[in-house]
């Protein structure tokens, strides 16, 4: 992704999720960093796998689709 550049992130049923900024997710309710991609496309929270990036998707490690979109 774009550095510098925000990208919303959107649940499958179109709700908003979070954001993506500088390689680093954050929900919008909080404000609250929960986890940033690796080399590897994989969000990441310390040394747990959070989920992984296919495409415009990010899938997390509980089955749930999240979609990203440009800003």
């Amino acid at each position: 992704m774009e550095a510098g550049k925000q990208h919303k992130v959107f649940t499958s049923d179109g709700l908003p999720f979070g954001y993506f900024l500088d390689d680093r997710l954050y929900e919008y309710r909080t404000s609250t960093c929960v986890g940033f991609l690796n080399e590897s496309g994989q969000l990441v929270d310390e040394d747990k796998v959070l989920g992984f990036m296919d495409g415009d998707h990010l899938i997390k490690s509980d089955g749930t689709l999240l979609s990203i979109q440009s800003s």
